[in-house]
């Protein structure tokens, strides 16, 4: 009897441990991702993004490496600070700098813009960056 009441209280432990591991950790998550191809030409540079059509949508607090033709930004609502998961249609201005920078009005120059229209499906989205000439 002793046996059986130190397995179970052994099972009980492990199960207890396993639930509290936490196996669905949201931290990894991909919501608010922005993802803009047709980059190639400006590999090694640094990419920002800002919504035109959805006020308040904008992407990381600085610009992001541009690698293998693309960027992943992610999308905050910059009034709540919050990782953006919305379903709309948006369209970004996007900017191209030559070195990182931090987002804000002393950004400087781009040395390239142009734009990218999006459906974004949970907070995800994906397309292709369209230069103004």
């Amino acid at each position: 009897m002793k046996k059986m009441f130190i397995l179970g209280m052994t099972v009980l432990i492990l199960s207890l441990a396993f639930v509290g591991c936490g196996g669905d950790d949201d931290s990894t998550s991909t919501t608010g991702g922005l993802t803009i191809t047709g980059l190639s030409t400006h590999d090694g540079n640094y990419a920002y993004a800002t919504s035109t059509s959805l006020v308040g949508v904008s992407s990381n607090s600085k610009t992001a490496l541009i690698s293998g033709g693309s960027v992943v930004l992610t999308v905050y609502n910059t009034t709540t600070q919050a990782v953006y998961k919305g379903n709309e249609t948006v369209t970004f201005s996007v900017a191209i700098y030559s070195t990182e920078v931090a987002a804000g009005p002393n950004m400087g120059s781009p040395t390239a813009s142009g734009s990218i229209t999006v459906t974004f499906t949970n907070g995800i989205a994906s397309g292709t960056f369209t230069a103004v000439n």
